[in-house]
């Protein structure tokens, strides 16, 4: 529900018709579409499976995707957070480690 809502507030903020505008730019569009998806998969895994581990793992994709959404919103927001995480964690350095592979180094 908080999502839905949370959805719909930014439709009150701007209009739908221009948040659906921003939601399908190239830079949104794929958090957008994993957010409705992870929305969807949601419902349906507790409505269908009653399973928590698929409902809570969908939730957490849709907090992923919304965090990233909202992050496009904020100047250097994507970049920032990545550049934090491929200090903090490794795996997250992977094109570097693949780049590096085939160039030999």
């Amino acid at each position: 529900g908080a999502n839905i809502s949370f959805i719909l507030s930014t439709f009150f903020l701007c209009g739908p018709k221009k948040q659906w505008e921003n939601m399908m730019q190239p830079i949104r569009i794929w958090s957008s579409i994993s957010f409705f998806v992870a929305l969807l998969c949601t419902i349906i895994s507790h409505l269908l499976f009653d399973s928590w581990i698929i409902s809570v793992s969908c939730i957490a994709v849709q907090f992923c995707a919304l965090t990233w959404y909202v992050l496009s919103y904020i100047p250097y927001g994507r970049n920032s957070v990545m550049s934090c995480l491929k200090k903090c964690c490794p795996c997250c350095n992977s094109n570097n480690n693949i780049r590096n592979r085939r160039e030999g180094k």
